[in-house]
């Protein structure tokens, strides 16, 4: 699903905004290579991930949630069970360990 550029701008801008006052959690069926296409505007992918990726911790999911015909409640499940683990680690200031997602 193509994002047009006053779309990639607007996200960038939000992003911006978050930029080290807060995470963000962000999940994709797409590798970082790939952005350029989907956003238009290859200038505005790499700002884009340049923010996203200082400071970031990055997980690669294999599985069905990697399929590119995942359907929207599986990712929005995966989403919240990462947002709360996170939320949970930040509180307890422990170190994220990928296994504790497994289903």
């Amino acid at each position: 699903m193509p994002i047009t550029r006053q779309q990639a701008n607007l996200l960038f801008q939000l992003i911006s905004i978050r930029y080290e006052k807060g995470s963000i959690i962000l999940t994709s069926n797409y590798n970082f290579h790939e952005w350029g296409k989907i956003f238009e505007d290859n200038v505005v992918a790499s700002a884009i991930i340049d923010i996203l990726v200082h400071h970031a911790r990055i997980f690669y999911i294999n599985g069905r949630e990697r399929e590119r015909g995942i359907k929207t409640k599986m990712r929005v499940k995966l989403a919240a069970k990462m947002l709360i683990i996170a939320w949970t680690l930040m509180k307890k200031k422990e170190v994220f360990n990928p296994g504790c997602i497994a289903d």
